[in-house]
């Protein structure tokens, strides 16, 4: 999603779930995936030419979303996270103590 291979979160997840992304060479379809520093994320070669992708990057270039932690070449459509975002990096805003209080119970 934040690479701009999606528009939604919820458009994320079902590329993952239909198998469409790879991380470093392998398949992932758990949408929970943990990526790490240095992970390359990649679509897979058959979805490169996919209308929906195509129009998902087309909106992430014109509003210019891609975060500083990320590295991605929309042309080969693969991506590196570059850093572990920070706190500072993330925009949107939640109240953090609201989660410690529920992971605290």
């Amino acid at each position: 999603y934040r690479m701009g291979f999606a528009s939604s979160r919820m458009q994320a997840r079902q590329l993952i779930q239909h198998k469409h992304i790879m991380v470093n060479g392998h398949v992932v379809d758990i949408a929970s995936f943990i990526v790490k520093e240095g992970n390359q994320v990649e679509l897979r070669e058959y979805f490169k030419t996919n209308v929906i992708l195509e129009d998902s990057i087309k909106l992430s270039k014109a509003i210019d979303s891609k975060p500083e932690w990320v590295d991605v070449d929309y042309d080969a459509k693969t991506g590196k996270i570059i850093r572990i975002p920070a706190r500072a990096d993330i925009k949107e805003g939640f109240n953090e103590q609201l989660v410690v209080e529920l992971y605290s119970k």
